[in-house]
């Protein structure tokens, strides 16, 4: 929920495949743009998630701390300019999927927009004071 990732089903000049969408759902960086990034461990390997919202974006992908753990340094905006994942307009129509495949079907031609999977997802957050916190979201 961070980026607002969805998954869409595309059928493209390659074949039907999944792909990520960024911005297709709320995104919590959007929400709160006062957090810089954030490190996400899986299976022992940590990537540094870069908000692309925060006043301090500049700052912080050139600091220290990300220059310590680069290359895990995931930058959504440099994901979709390297065609990774695609990525919703900020006006685009959150609401309702057929308005948002329609959206995205404009915004990337060589794509048809099939639907959006459904997926659950299940997180534990640790803050820097050491609380925990669960989230499941569907």
């Amino acid at each position: 929920t961070l980026y607002g990732m969805r998954i869409v089903l595309v059928d493209s000049p390659s074949g039907r495949q999944q792909r990520n969408c960024a911005y297709a759902g709320y995104a919590d960086f959007y929400r709160f743009y006062q957090i810089d990034g954030t490190m996400v461990e899986v299976d022992g390997l940590i990537t540094l998630l870069l908000n692309p919202f925060s006043p301090r974006k500049v700052a912080f992908a050139a600091s220290s701390i990300t220059r310590s753990v680069h290359p895990a340094v995931f930058d959504v905006d440099q994901a979709g300019k390297d065609g990774i994942l695609f990525i919703a307009d900020g006006d685009a129509p959150r609401r309702n999927d057929e308005d948002m495949l329609k959206h995205l079907g404009t915004k990337y031609p060589a794509f048809q927009f099939v639907r959006f999977l459904h997926h659950c997802a299940g997180t534990v957050m640790t803050t820097i004071d050491g609380s925990q916190g669960m989230s499941n979201e569907t």
